[in-house]
This record gives C-alpha cells, sequence and structure tokens, in this order.
C-alpha cells in the first residue's frame, strides 16, 4: 500500500516561499491565473488514484465562488485580521480554528 503525505507536499519549502502562509498570489502572473499544473500541488491526489471529479469540482467551485462575489458581501465582525487562520493541532488532520463570518447581499440585489 502507497499513501501520499499531501500536507507535507502542499507544503513543501522547495517549491512554495513561505509554504505555511496563505498567499493566492502564487497561482498568478500579472493578476491572472497561471495555465500550469504544480507538481508540489496536489488537492486531489496523484497518479492512478487520482480524484476522477477534479475537473467538474473546479469548474463548479468556479461558479460557486463567482456567484458569491457577486451577491454578497463577506466581513469579519471584528474587523480584519481576526480570523486565526493557522491550524489546530490535531492527530491525523488538520482543523481550523473556528471563527464568525457576517454575509450581506450587495446592495441593488434582489436574490
Amino acid at each position: 500500500m502507497v499513501l501520499f503525505n499531501l500536507w507535507a507536499q502542499n507544503r513543501d519549502a522547495a517549491y512554495w516561499e513561505d509554504p505555511d502562509i496563505f498567499n493566492p498570489d502564487r497561482f498568478l502572473t500579472n493578476n491572472k491565473l497561471k495555465n500550469e499544473r504544480f507538481n508540489s500541488y496536489v488537492p486531489f491526489g496523484q497518479g492512478r488514484r487520482m480524484c476522477l471529479g477534479e475537473k467538474l469540482a473546479m469548474a463548479d467551485l468556479f461558479l460557486i465562488i463567482v456567484r458569491l462575489l457577486q451577491q454578497c458581501q463577506i466581513i469579519l465582525p471584528d474587523g480584519a485580521g481576526s480570523a486565526r487562520l493557522d491550524p489546530q493541532p490535531a492527530a491525523l488532520v488538520s482543523v481550523p480554528f473556528p471563527f464568525k463570518i457576517v454575509v450581506k447581499p450587495r446592495n441593488g440585489l434582489a436574490n
């Protein structure tokens, strides 16, 4: 049996500068999404056991996020920096610390 350590592979300092810091700019070039696969970023697995639904998940994720950002304003009730983004120590998985958000409809939208 072969198991991939996805946590370590997605946070490999050989591939990523400051791997434990949330930085979506890593995937952008001139404010556009890089059109390449990263060998060290494998959220859907690798090889023959790779998730078959990756393409569907990526397409749906894009549509859901765009719709949320178009129609909703998402803010932290206590202001920027009030949410802890580092994971809680856990046995087998990393669990985020709980935090609250406020979701309001954007002005001028009925839905």
